[in-house]
């Protein structure tokens, strides 16, 4: 029985392994394909959006994380001046910088074939369980951060860094055929984003942690967001001299 148990959890283990080495290895694949991905993304008045694989972006990501995370919010346990979690090596993770080339915002998504952070840390809390909108078509957001003296920043004026990093989201999001997000964070983004043109099929009721933190659910339309959400059109406008579409393909 003992030999069933440890050869049932070998095989668990060498599955969950093989993903994360399929997962890695598509995004490494993507990185050498007639998309760039390995150059940012967007180029918009020197600031640049790009997805993450590995090296030092990679590290910078993370301390960003523990500069918010851990040093400003006292919600993580960072090490080493970096903060990770279990969910990392399972995600893809995005990174805004500015014209100096300073890691400034970060978010990352995890699909449905992965844990996602939502089940394990507010599983019950929004939207019922967050299996029940897990599907081959939705992936979840999570880790947003934006450097603090950026976060009331304008890049241009009807464009800002949280702006900028979620209209890139959405173009890879497209890019990638995933129709849904599905986003736990401050009950106040639900506004922001509904005022530029987010369209948000699902939200919850805001929830207030232990902590006096509001948070609140919500599933982005990313599909029906492309041609609403306000920031992504004044971004990828290719008539724009400010701009440069690096990777990817026209969904206009």
């Amino acid at each position: 029985m003992r030999y069933r148990r440890t050869t049932m959890l070998r095989s668990s283990l060498n599955q969950q392994t093989d993903r994360v080495e399929n997962h890695n290895t598509a995004l490494r694949e993507f990185s050498a394909s007639n998309y760039s991905f390995c150059k940012p993304l967007f180029e918009f008045c020197g600031y640049s959006f790009t997805p993450v694989i590995e090296g030092i972006d990679r590290v910078n990501t993370f301390k960003l994380r523990a500069e918010i995370y851990d040093n400003e919010f006292g919600w993580a346990n960072s090490s080493g001046n970096v903060e990770q979690d279990e969910f990392d090596n399972f995600s893809t993770h995005y990174v805004v910088k500015n014209p100096d080339g300073e890691t400034i915002a970060t978010i990352r998504t995890t699909d449905h074939s992965f844990n996602w952070m939502a089940e394990k840390c507010f599983d019950g809390l929004f939207l019922g369980s967050a299996k029940s909108v897990k599907d081959a078509y939705t992936n979840e957001a999570s880790r947003l951060c934006i450097k603090k003296k950026y976060r009331n920043s304008k890049i241009t004026d009807n464009v800002s860094v949280l702006d900028f990093l979620l209209a890139g989201l959405l173009f890879y999001n497209n890019l990638r055929g995933v129709e849904n997000t599905y986003i736990i964070t401050f009950a106040i983004m639900y506004k922001m984003l509904a005022r530029r043109g987010m369209v948000i099929d699902s939200n919850s009721e805001t929830i207030t942690m232990a902590d006096g933190c509001k948070l609140r659910a919500f599933i982005i339309n990313n599909r029906a967001s492309l041609h609403t959400f306000k920031p992504l059109v004044a971004v990828y406008n290719p008539t724009q001299q400010n701009v440069k579409v690096l990777g990817g393909q026209s969904y206009y």
